[in-house]
């Protein structure tokens, strides 16, 4: 059980340097739409920006501000894409939906080879 558990470590520790490695362009704002639909789930929304180093104080605006959690969905991405320019990259999105247990958004990123999660 713990040598498994330890494999599976290893192997989304090895997919997410490979990710920062290899999925180093900018995530773009027209992005956003290609992975919102039914992809991005709107709960998740908080994980991810906290995932993305978006400061909690913001989030709770957002809260206020979006009724629709596909919009603060959206908001968080735009946000992140906005604070890191040409840092907000696919790879480094990827990573944070993998960390909070979003692997099936990630297989619907732009661009990204289909065999990460096979």
């Amino acid at each position: 059980m713990v040598r498994c558990k330890i494999r599976q470590f290893l192997d989304v520790f090895v997919l997410t340097a490979e990710l920062l490695k290899t999925r180093n362009e900018p995530f773009t704002k027209e992005q956003i739409l290609l992975i919102q639909h039914r992809y991005l789930a709107g709960d998740c929304w908080r994980e991810l920006g906290i995932a993305l180093g978006i400061d909690p104080r913001r989030l709770n605006s957002l809260k206020q501000n979006y009724k629709l959690v596909s919009e603060r969905a959206d908001q968080v991405l735009k946000k992140w894409i906005d604070v890191n320019g040409n840092d907000a990259t696919v790879g480094r999105l990827a990573c944070a939906l993998i960390d909070i247990g979003k692997e099936e958004i990630v297989e619907r990123l732009p661009g990204k080879p289909a065999f990460y999660f096979r």
